[in-house]
C-alpha cells in the first residue's frame, strides 16, 4: 500500500492560495471523518486502485453531498460528472466549470493539472485550506481525490470528497 503514498507533493501544483496539498500515508490518518470514509474505501482495495465499476455511491447515502466524480476525458482534460449539492453551495452555484483542462487559466488548470497527476501515479492526494477564489475565502475546506482506474477501455476517473472545516 505505502506505494500508492508519495513522502513528498511535489508533483502537486497550487491552487487556491494558501491550500496545503499532502500525499504522504500519515496525512491521511487526520481527515474529516467524511473524507476519511470514502478514503478508507478506496484503500481497502489495496495494493490495486479501485475501478469506477467497484464505486457505487449507495455505498455512501450521508456523504453524497459532499461526494464529486470526475471523468478524464483525455489528456488533461476533465468533466464533472457528480458533483454533491453540499460542494456546490460551497463553491458557488455554476462557479466550477462542467468541462475543464490544463489549457484552462489559473486555479482550474492546476487542478486539472493534478488530477492527472493523480491518474497517472495512481496516487491520492488531500488538500485543507481556504477558497481564495469564487468570493469564497472565509471558506476552509478540506477533502481528498482518488484516482479509479479505467475499466473495459473506458476513461478513468477521480473520486472526491470535499468538506467545509
Amino acid at each position: 500500500m505505502d506505494e500508492c503514498f508519495s513522502p513528498e507533493a511535489e508533483w502537486l501544483l497550487p491552487t487556491f492560495e494558501g491550500m496545503r496539498h499532502s500525499a504522504d500515508a500519515a496525512s491521511f490518518a487526520t481527515l474529516d471523518q467524511r473524507c476519511r470514509r470514502l478514503f478508507d474505501w478506496w484503500a481497502s482495495f489495496a495494493p490495486e486502485v479501485p475501478s469506477r465499476d467497484a464505486f457505487d455511491i449507495l455505498l455512501f447515502p450521508r456523504l453524497a453531498g459532499v461526494l464529486f466524480l470526475t471523468e478524464r476525458m483525455g489528456p488533461g482534460r476533465f468533466c464533472s460528472r457528480i458533483q454533491g449539492e453540499d460542494i456546490r453551495y460551497l463553491l458557488g452555484r455554476d462557479r466550477w466549470p462542467a468541462e475543464f483542462a490544463g489549457t484552462d487559466s489559473g486555479v482550474i488548470a492546476n487542478v486539472a493539472a493534478n488530477y492527472e497527476r493523480c491518474i497517472e501515479r495512481l496516487m491520492p492526494f488531500r488538500f485543507e485550506g481556504p477558497i481564495t477564489a469564487f468570493d469564497k475565502a472565509h471558506a476552509q475546506i478540506q477533502g481528498v481525490a482518488l484516482p479509479l482506474v479505467a475499466a473495459g477501455g473506458r476513461n478513468p476517473y477521480i473520486l472526491g470528497c470535499l468538506v467545509r472545516v
